[in-house]
């Protein structure tokens, strides 16, 4: 829809397609899209989340949900701490810990006091889950980083932001320079995936109150395939 934006590489344009691309947002649902987000996570989840503080999460949880089916209202993390740690133990994103001398967990950064109700402390996780969009990540991760794969993970981001304060599209993005450095592996895996989840976050807000507001034109885009035939 927006690659007429950049002549220089536009080698052949059929005149029939020039009243979609003058109204392409006639063409998509900014409301409802969200494949933006499923594509982004599913490079993160292909390449390299393992080990990471959403991998980290996730395990937590499905230790959690696999060993409390029923999980008791008196139960306690500091009463199954060295068992989760003996699972779930990561030195970058889930230790054991003293806070103020007593047993704690540190979860990807947070603190979580050891009195602290287990029943409590699996929703805090399921929240922070669902915060980084890991909900998406529901299968075992392959080893490796791609970085071009995760280059267009970034991609995708940067265009939905314009796509949510302009409308449009521009091509060359303005953020080229960045995307060609992710794109090299300049930028290590865990500094991205930091970056990942923060642009996810940003995104799904920017989406919830975008500025501009464009919706699929079903009869639009019928007459459009129509024209394409020589019938419309």
């Amino acid at each position: 829809l927006f690659s007429p934006s950049n002549s220089n590489c536009t080698l052949y344009r059929d005149c029939r397609l020039d009243t979609v691309f003058a109204f392409p947002t006639k063409l998509y649902d900014t409301k409802g899209c969200r494949a933006y987000a499923d594509y982004s996570l599913k490079q993160a989840k292909k390449y390299g989340i393992r080990g990471t503080r959403l991998g980290a999460l996730r395990s937590v949880y499905i230790w959690i949900t696999s060993s409390f089916p029923e999980i008791s209202p008196d139960l306690r993390i500091k009463d199954v701490l060295h068992d989760l740690i003996g699972i779930c133990g990561d030195s970058r994103y889930c230790v054991a810990i003293l806070h103020e001398g007593k047993p704690a967990l540190q979860l990807c950064g947070k603190i979580h006091a050891g009195t602290v109700r287990l029943r409590e402390f699996s929703q805090r996780v399921i929240t922070d889950m669902n915060r980084y969009g890991a909900k998406a990540i529901a299968a075992e991760h392959d080893k490796g980083v791609d970085f071009k794969a995760l280059s267009h993970a970034l991609r995708a981001f940067d265009q939905m932001e314009e796509l949510y304060n302009t409308g449009r599209i521009v091509f060359p993005l303005t953020t080229r320079e960045k995307l060609k450095s992710v794109k090299r592996g300049d930028i290590p895996w865990l500094e991205l995936e930091q970056i990942i989840v923060r642009r996810l976050a940003e995104i799904d807000t920017k989406r919830a109150e975008a500025k501009c507001i464009c919706r699929y034109d079903r009869e639009f885009a019928r007459q459009q395939i129509l024209k394409c035939y020589g019938i419309g």
